[in-house]
């Protein structure tokens, strides 16, 4: 039996398969958003999609209207295969530019952190790496213009 699950494994992926985990992915990824910003006590109220950017399986650039403190705002919120985070849509005109955003807070996160207190820390040492590896990631995706042709 062991042998048949590692042929199939080794099996590429039919067109239909790689669409349905895509779109696994996909819910995967605006679900840890809508729980992202409910663990900061934002309220997800719905998503603009024709603004959200999706990468799957790297990266999903969500524009979320929420509700926060009696207010209604958009934020931009990212997930995938990263450190979830947001910002104010004010902040960033396209998801294109929030990634650029999210890339330079990282770096700037985690130089405070290797310059500061945390220096010593083993664990906030490796999140600051990994910070770092993250954001120079997010603007290579940022830099590629092929990837922005529809935001152009």
């Amino acid at each position: 039996m062991a042998e048949q699950e590692q042929q199939q494994a080794a099996e590429p992926l039919s067109e239909e398969q790689r669409q349905e985990l895509e779109a696994q992915w996909v819910r995967q990824s605006f679900q840890k958003a809508n729980a992202y910003l409910a663990s900061k006590g934002i309220l997800p109220q719905g998503v603009r999609q024709s603004d959200s950017r999706v990468l799957a399986p790297l990266v999903a650039v969500w524009r979320i209207k929420a509700k926060e403190s009696n207010k209604v705002s958009d934020f931009w919120v990212i997930t995938g295969n990263l450190p979830a985070d947001h910002l104010p849509h004010s902040t960033a005109a396209s998801a294109r530019e929030a990634l650029r955003h999210f890339a330079l807070n990282w770096q700037m996160q985690a130089e405070n952190i290797l310059r500061g207190p945390g220096r010593n820390d083993k664990v906030q040492v490796d999140f600051a790496n990994l910070l770092i590896g993250r954001a120079e990631g997010l603007y290579k995706i940022y830099d590629e213009p092929g990837l922005w042709q529809q935001e152009a």
